[in-house]
């Protein structure tokens, strides 16, 4: 019988990506040296670092999305007639 390698899920493995970035990111504000395989993960520092910045734009986009098209125009201040 030939067993085949079982393939994660696209979705684990952008799992992982995310926790990853998330660790990255922590290490970068510290200041502190961070390398993926010291931390269990197998994708390279370039990979995560992009990931990372692909989380980021999505989240500002995210943020922009909801500030143009969802958010109610401020109320307008009544003017005062004299």
């Amino acid at each position: 019988m030939l067993f085949l390698p079982v393939r994660r899920p696209r979705h684990d493995e952008e799992r992982e990506l995310k926790r990853a970035a998330a660790l990255l990111e922590l290490h970068k504000h510290k200041g502190v040296p961070w390398e993926p395989a010291d931390h269990g993960f197998v994708f390279s520092k370039d990979q995560v670092e992009a990931f990372s910045q692909r989380l980021m734009r999505l989240n500002e986009s995210r943020h922009i999305e909801h500030v143009r098209f969802y958010m109610q125009p401020p109320a307008r201040a009544a003017s005062a007639s004299f």
